[in-house]
């Protein structure tokens, strides 16, 4: 990477392979940059930075989690329900959906004032929470 820098700054390449000496200039090589799968990469200048993309099954999760904590919000605000009052949500059962309520249940629950937050079929509206997990999501305000 150094030797490229030097390349670009200075148009020329000076190498010693074997105690011999080489001089290449940017015309006699060509720079060919290839994406690593997985990775974000940018370069400005001198500096590039590598970010790994990839998605864990934990990092999956929590982002389902954060689309069900945002659906529900919104279903409660469209319900006209108050700030304070307490809810009962059943979601369609999915095993994405179990996975996530397995992990993330209390959080969700704490998150939209849920007194209960079940699996099952229900009349609630349809949803997307990522791409290819369509769900029915159904709020109610707790009377209790």
């Amino acid at each position: 990477e150094l030797q490229i820098s030097d390349l670009e700054k200075n148009g020329i390449l000076k190498l010693n392979i074997n105690g011999s000496d080489y001089e290449l200039i940017q015309e006699d090589i060509e720079i060919i940059s290839e994406d690593i799968p997985g990775w974000q990469v940018a370069t400005d200048k001198d500096i590039t930075v590598a970010l790994d993309i990839g998605i864990t099954e934990e990092l999956m999760l929590e982002g389902i989690a954060r689309e069900l904590v945002n659906r529900i919000q919104n279903l409660r605000k469209s319900s006209d329900f108050n700030v304070t009052d307490r809810i009962n949500v059943i979601i369609s059962e999915t095993d994405l959906v179990n996975q996530t309520l397995n992990h993330f249940k209390d959080y969700i629950a704490n998150e939209v004032l849920a007194d209960s937050i079940e699996t099952g079929k229900n009349n609630g509206e349809e949803t997307e929470l990522i791409e290819g997990l369509i769900v029915n999501i159904e709020v109610n305000k707790n009377e209790a």
